[in-house]
Parts: structure tokens; sequence; C-alpha cells
């Protein structure tokens, strides 16, 4: 078995600064209180897209800031053409065609 190291400087320039992403405060903010919240969260090429049980944020990877308001993942998933809600959600970012995929599993409303 061969094991990799890094070196200390390599380590320092990775992490610049960590943030605060969505909190079960911020989702029950939008009227969902869904337990447990399910948070899943995926990096782009600029942002972090963070998709849970009840709502969806997107944030500047660099400094955390809230790219938009907060919506609920309903709302999410009906700005994107599907009728899909809540219940196990998930967000990739797929980096080799530059694009986000997010599911829903669960209930479906219209």
């Amino acid at each position: 078995m061969m094991l990799a190291t890094l070196s200390p400087a390599w380590a320092a320039t990775v992490l610049v600064n960590s943030w605060v992403g969505t909190s079960d405060r911020d989702t029950r903010a939008l009227g969902i209180g869904l337990q447990p919240p399910d948070v899943n969260g995926a990096v782009g090429t600029t942002q972090y897209g963070q998709l849970q049980n009840g709502s969806f944020a997107a944030y500047d990877k660099y400094t955390g800031a809230l790219l938009a308001p907060r919506i609920t993942d309903s709302q999410f998933f009906r700005n994107a053409g599907g009728t899909s809600t809540g219940g196990d959600v998930r967000i990739l970012f797929d980096a080799s065609a530059s694009r986000w995929v997010a599911a829903g599993f669960g209930q479906t409303t219209n």
C-alpha cells in the first residue's frame, strides 16, 4: 500500500476560511420543519449548493455569502420544471459537464 503525504504549505492554501450553511432554524423560517433535515451539499466551480429536507440555498464557495434568498425545496423543484418535493433530496455538481444535478425522492405535488 502506498500513502501520499501533503506538505504543510499546500494544506494551508486549501482552507482559506469557513462559514455556516443553512440551519434547521433557517428552514423553519420558511415554514417547514422536517426531522432529520438530511443536509446535502455540493461544491461547484464558484458556488456551494445546499439542498435539504425543506430548503435550498446557494452560496459563494469562497466567502459563504448567500447568492439568492433561501427557498423551499418544493419551490426549487418547481423552478426546475418538476413537481417532486422533499424527502431525501440530493444535489451534485458534474464538473466534467459543468452542471448541477438534483433529485428528490418522496412525495409529489402540483
